[in-house]
């Protein structure tokens, strides 16, 4: 639960920095990569199966670890305005919300912005 209200707090900072236009926001995007067990980089290149049995070793409830890790990639695709990061974002959304036993309207509505941002991306 800890890593939750830490990672949650750490992405909602990041969120401000993006809006703000913080120079730094990689760095801080790649520290917060981290506090889900692994680099920025792993998390963006490994198939999909890989990063889901990453998690699964790990103790907790491995979703709630795909949704955190979809909503950060989510804000790195803003960051770098990447179309590929956020399709990656949406896949990694799409299975937490098959697979969660949980509704949130929330994420329901975060996911659709995500699909219409994809949708009218550029590149």
């Amino acid at each position: 639960m800890r890593l939750v209200t830490t990672f949650f707090e750490a992405l909602s900072n990041l969120e401000n920095g993006l809006d703000n236009g913080n120079k730094n926001m990689q760095l801080h995007i790649s520290d917060t990569y981290n506090l889900l067990g692994n680099t920025q980089g792993y998390f963006l290149t490994s198939d999909f199966e890989e990063v889901y049995n990453f998690f699964k070793q790990k103790d907790g409830d491995y979703l709630k670890r795909v949704e955190m890790l979809a909503s950060l990639i989510y804000l790195d695709s803003k960051e770098q305005n990447s179309k590929v990061i956020l399709g990656r974002s949406i896949n990694l959304m799409n299975h937490y919300l098959e697979n969660t036993k949980e509704f949130s309207f929330e994420l329901q509505e975060k996911f659709k912005q995500m699909k219409l941002e994809f949708e009218k991306f550029e590149h």
